[in-house]
């Protein structure tokens, strides 16, 4: 029976970072599942609706994840794993990440890196396919005048993991929900509409991993002409420098100011640039 399906239900991998401290964790857990199906093509480029990927004006803050889903095997909790944390008492957990953008395709690109669709070559367009030049202006914190020109960016990125759940291997005999087997043998070789018929019914995809915790973003535009020389800082950081680098508490290499202020100081940068969050724990600022 599971031959049959894997033609159908594919893997998607998805990790974003929300308010999910305030949540109720029952709540939470009868929304997300790994192992649950969604269809992603109902609401393709729309995403970023059902699922907290990007700050929101909203009174109800309380959900990170909306989208319906539906439990496709029978059972899955024998191959769900939780990896552990560091039990050591850290002062931060999580990850910092910046990315040099050469154009707001790629800063789209990179603010989606961590979200991963089974077959989907652009998996950020699944969140920002309808977002028009003022939406992507609002969800990235920039300037609207950023958005059309000759402009690359910076995203800086840092986020706190809370909860991590991801399926193990799964087994050529695992067993799916009596309804899903049901209606994978009405589905005919060829015929495009049993195959759509299934997929309104049960998902395009099954929920592989995710990752819930807290994000705080900024991004900054540059002009295309500063973008260029910053672009050359690996190059040019003389080698005595790095031998004398250093980690912070953070684990971010530490450079010698003299060799970053050149090229990331304020007068490079366009104005315009907002800190936005996903998340309402003070302890990320």
């Amino acid at each position: 029976m599971w031959s049959r399906a894997v033609l159908l239900v594919l893997v998607t991998t998805t990790v974003y970072y929300a308010d999910a401290e305030d949540s109720n964790s029952q709540d939470l857990d009868a929304q997300l599942r790994v192992g649950h199906s969604i269809n992603i093509f109902t609401r393709y480029g729309y995403l970023s609706i059902s699922m907290k990927v990007v700050e929101r004006n909203e009174t109800n803050t309380d959900w990170i994840f909306r989208e319906p889903t539906v439990d496709v095997f029978a059972d899955v909790k024998p191959l769900t794993e939780h990896p552990t944390r560091n039990a050591k008492k850290v002062i931060f957990d999580g990850d910092f990440h910046m990315e040099f953008c050469d154009n707001l395709m790629q800063l789209l690109q990179a603010y989606f890196r961590n979200y991963s669709f089974e077959k989907l070559d652009r998996p950020w367009r699944a969140f920002s396919g309808s977002w028009q030049a003022d939406n992507i202006a609002k969800n990235m914190g920039i300037n609207s005048s950023f958005v059309h020109g000759d402009y690359c960016y910076v995203l800086l990125r840092l986020s706190r993991t809370r909860d991590t759940v991801k399926l193990g291997p799964i087994p050529s005999n695992v067993n799916l929900s009596d309804v899903v087997a049901r209606e994978i043998d009405n589905i005919k070789v060829g015929d495009i509409d049993s195959v759509w018929t299934f997929i309104k019914k049960y998902g395009s995809h099954y929920i592989n991993s995710y990752v819930t915790g807290n994000s705080l973003y900024q991004v900054s535009s540059n002009c295309l002409q500063c973008c260029n020389v910053t672009q050359r800082l690996p190059r040019r950081v003389p080698s005595s420098c790095l031998s004398k680098c250093r980690y912070d508490m953070f684990g971010v290499v530490m450079l010698r100011s003299v060799y970053l202020e050149g090229y990331l100081r304020v007068v490079y940068l366009n104005a315009g640039m907002t800190c936005s969050e996903i998340t309402r724990n003070k302890s990320l600022f």
